[in-house]
């Protein structure tokens, strides 16, 4: 963008060197702050992780099931239709 706009290379250049200062700046405050959240968090990931994985064994198993369900259903009433009693 600022080579469409044909900023000069100095102004340029001192605006990167300030927005990457603030950008690290911000980024370390973040990090401090946030940093005793993130090692609670990880204290508790592995039972999240246990939570998750039951829950996606639990939503494959209840698919698998209801198609198996529903198959049968079906068959039996394809059976029904070709085999009509007299």
């Amino acid at each position: 963008m600022s080579g469409v706009l044909k900023v000069k290379f100095e102004l340029f250049l001192r605006a990167e060197f300030f927005a990457s200062i603030l950008w690290v700046s911000l980024y370390l405050a973040v990090g401090h702050f946030f940093g005793y959240a993130a090692v609670h968090i990880t204290r508790n990931a592995s039972r999240f992780a246990l939570l998750i994985v039951v829950f996606v064994v639990a939503f494959i198993l209840l698919q698998k099931l209801l198609t198996l369900y529903y198959e049968r259903r079906e068959h039996q009433k394809l059976e029904k239709d070709s085999n009509p009693q007299r």
